[in-house]
């Protein structure tokens, strides 16, 4: 039963990792979209 509870707390953890890896390449590519329409501006 112990077994059980640590692997969803593995999985959970995983996917937690997986969400803040694609939270900051979201906000990344925000920054770099933003930064290349200025560039393209002038």
């Amino acid at each position: 039963m112990i077994n059980v509870i640590d692997q969803l707390f593995e999985h959970h953890n995983q996917n937690h990792s997986a969400n803040l890896i694609i939270g900051y390449l979201k906000l990344n590519i925000k920054k770099f979209q933003s930064s290349s329409r200025k560039s393209q501006r002038s």
